[in-house]
């Protein structure tokens, strides 16, 4: 019994021993095959070909075919057939079908009630409004961006000057063609296909039209600090970091002078530096570096525009921020801006300085061209040209035929001659 035992035991042992032989030879046989696989694969991977019309590569032939007719022979074989949409691929007109003629989007937003087609628009939408993960950086400046095509449309805009889309009606260009199509139909065709259901306003765009309903009727950003209001959140920051808490982080390199804002140092630079005034006006030779100033030019010179009238006097304005410093210095007294040679003090500091030029410094910068008269201030050689030379008197006494150039001497007429006292 025990010798029966004892073979049957070896038999067992020989089975065992050789099912693991025959289980390790299984493993070492698909670890090699594996290998060899791993090897055909970086075999195939070295073997690449490439696009000699750009930088593409692929390990098959198949994929470099249809690169060259998509990319840069632009053929589109699928046609939609109801409308005139055609795609490279299949399986890109079988998403414009679902998507725009059956209307099935199968990715949803988890944050709003955004809907696409696409996973990667989803991916897209996310990540610029809600995340907002910018991981494209501008290497020359301090741009970031969600996409990479507005990175690069920045590069070319901003640092490149590229403006390859010119129209043929005026001297306008664009970096892309949609904003040139935007300006030919708004600008010159007058096409405005977007109607506000609450008034009559009419916009090109569908943006335009949103955001005109959410400044106009829906209300605006108000200032906790004034009676500002602006029409975008980002405005108003900027408003409360340049007024209230007077944070200018931009700094001339040449002179003295702060900014809140980067696009406002680059215009003091190119207007009091480098003498740019691109805008000139077309009744006399009044040049500014900023648009608005020449429309506010105009209004108040030529079209004697001024909508911003003083509830105490006569004092007409053209802008707001005006009328208040006339009411501050005028009629409040305020004047915050003390000269340091004397007694002197101004409601703006632009006045400031100009009397620190003309009075202390002796700088007079305009003189008269036909005589040897010099001023500090514009608006002294135009009274003195008017008064000496040209004899033109606009303020009459209503009470006597006393006439004349200046409405401050008219006014002290009237009281001293009339004793009519005007405040």
């Amino acid at each position: 019994m025990k010798l029966i035992k004892k073979l049957k035991m070896n038999y067992l042992n020989k089975k065992i021993k050789q099912f693991f032989e025959d289980y390790v030879k299984r493993e070492n046989a698909e670890k090699d095959d594996r290998t060899f696989q791993n090897e055909t694969i970086e075999e195939c991977l070295e073997n690449k070909y490439e696009c000699t019309l750009c930088e593409y590569s692929t390990s098959r032939k198949c994929y470099l075919l249809k690169h060259v007719s998509r990319i840069h022979q632009n053929i589109k074989n699928y046609s939609c057939f109801n409308c005139g949409y055609a795609a490279n691929e299949k399986s890109d007109l079988k998403k414009h079908i679902e998507s725009v003629h059956l209307g099935i989007k199968h990715h949803k937003c988890d944050h709003c009630d955004y809907q696409t087609l696409r996973k990667y628009d989803l991916k897209q939408h996310v990540n610029k409004l809600h995340v907002q993960i910018k991981i494209y950086k501008c290497s020359n400046c301090s741009y970031e961006s969600v996409q990479r095509n507005h990175l690069e449309l920045h590069i070319n805009r901003v640092h490149l000057g590229v403006q390859d889309y010119k129209c043929t009606h005026c001297d306008y260009q664009a970096t892309e063609k949609r904003a040139l199509t935007r300006h030919i139909n708004n600008v010159h065709l007058g096409l405005k296909n977007y109607k506000c259901l609450q008034c009559d306003y009419q916009a090109y765009g569908s943006l335009d039209l949103n955001q005109h309903i959410k400044i106009v009727h829906f209300g605006k950003h108000k200032c906790d600090y004034c009676d500002y209001q602006a029409s975008f959140k980002y405005k108003l920051k900027q408003h409360v970091e340049a007024v209230h808490l007077r944070i200018k982080n931009y700094k001339c390199s040449q002179c003295d002078y702060q900014a809140s804002q980067k696009t406002l140092l680059k215009l003091h630079v190119e207007a009091v530096h480098l003498g740019i005034k691109n805008h000139t006006c077309s009744q006399c030779d009044y040049q500014s570096y900023r648009s608005s100033d020449l429309k506010q030019h105009i209004n108040r010179v030529h079209f004697g525009i001024r909508k911003h009238k003083c509830s105490q006097c006569d004092y007409q304005a053209t802008q707001k921020c005006k009328l208040k410093l006339h009411i501050d210095s005028v009629h409040l007294g305020i004047k915050n801006h003390k000269c340091s040679h004397c007694d002197y003090e101004a409601a703006e500091i632009g006045a400031l300085k100009t009397h620190i030029k003309g009075v202390h410094l002796g700088i007079k910068n305009f003189k008269c061209h036909h005589c040897d008269y010099q001023t500090a201030y514009k608006g002294d050689i135009k009274m003195h040209v008017h008064n000496v030379h040209l004899r033109i008197k606009n303020h009459k006494c209503t009470q006597c035929d006393y006439q004349s150039f200046r409405k401050d001497q008219l006014k002290q007429h009237v009281n001293n001659a009339h004793h009519i006292v005007k405040n």
